[in-house]
């Protein structure tokens, strides 16, 4: 009785871990919305299943070296149906040859009321069958975790912002979008544009943009679809030494300064992202209309390792440390 509870424990234990790494999963989805708990649930998720896999494999070795006890959850099934009519049953010559091993006239009378007269199960193919169920539910919770994480990817919208995760019906469509200055950060803006693609819709305008389209309305209505907007900044971005000179920033037709202008407008989170050393202007070298961009926080990428710099911009902004 002893090594039948324990073995049942042991099975309900195992069965129990799996279930719970399947119902992370439908929290991940359902429940779970920003992207830093959606990491460390998947995590968890990953390692309940591992767990559950383990304690399996230890069921099936405790089993196969039990041969007096039989797997608790099946005898007992046989127990309860076929107990009445042992006697009759172990009367056959094909039971009482094939089944020296049981010992027990509930087993024999089910297989003789199944029809299995010419062979029995053997304890080892009935713990293989049952630990291999047990294994396939958990192997297919792993593997629905990881189409899960893919769809995650399509269907994420910038909640590493510290914000809810965008309604799917709304008019924003969870793009990022890259602000740059073609003559400052032109390569940057491409391999800043390749690291996200891998997560995020990203739009960059030449990329974009087809040709013949109206330059000024189409920026509007990418960063009106934005979820989140990305400034980068190099030496040359303001491009204009001197205010009075009504170039670069200071320029009213500059498109830098326009898309600046339309997220701040929309309220729309920007991150500033500094590269090649530059710094962080000031309200005063800005135009009045976007003079409150200089009270973004600021993410430095260092120069020899922008996909390094991308992967730690990402997980400051997941763990709510940049003020928006």
């Amino acid at each position: 009785m002893t090594a039948e509870l324990i073995e049942a424990g042991v099975i309900a234990t195992s069965t129990l871990l799996a279930l719970i790494g399947g119902a992370s999963v439908v929290a991940r989805e359902k429940l779970i919305s920003l992207y830093r708990l959606d990491r460390r649930v998947r995590a968890w998720g990953l390692s309940v299943l591992i767990a559950s896999v383990i304690l399996l494999l230890i069921v099936s070795l405790f089993a196969f070296h039990i041969p007096t006890t039989p797997l608790w959850p099946l005898s007992t099934g046989w127990r309860l149906k076929g107990f009445a009519c042992a006697p009759e049953a172990l009367q056959l010559p094909e039971l009482r040859d094939n089944c020296p091993f049981l010992g027990l006239p509930e087993l024999a009378m089910a297989n003789y009321e199944a029809g299995m007269l010419w062979t029995a199960p053997s304890r080892f193919a009935v713990s293989t069958v049952f630990v291999a169920s047990l294994m396939m539910v958990a192997i297919g919770l792993t593997m629905i975790i990881g189409l899960q994480l893919a769809r995650r990817r399509k269907l994420l919208r910038w909640s590493a912002l510290s914000r809810r995760v965008a309604d799917p019906h709304s008019q924003r469509g969870g793009n990022i979008f890259i602000s740059y200055r073609r003559a400052d950060t032109a390569s940057e803006a491409s391999a800043l544009a390749g690291q996200l693609s891998s997560f995020f819709e990203v739009f960059l305008d030449t990329q974009r943009l087809p040709a013949g389209v109206d330059f000024v309305e189409e920026i509007r209505v990418a960063i009106r679809q934005a979820e989140a907007v990305f400034v980068l900044i190099g030496p040359n971005w303001s491009d204009a030494s001197d205010p009075n000179a009504k170039s670069g920033l200071f320029d009213p037709n500059d498109y830098v300064r326009l898309e600046v202008r339309t997220a701040l407008g929309l309220d729309i989170p920007i991150i500033p992202v500094l590269v090649r050393g530059a710094r962080m202007p000031s309200a005063s070298k800005l135009p009045a209309d976007i003079a409150s961009f200089a009270r973004k926080n600021a993410f430095m990428v260092p120069d020899d390792d922008l996909a390094a710099a991308t992967h730690r911009l990402l997980d400051f902004i997941a763990r709510g440390q940049m003020a928006i």
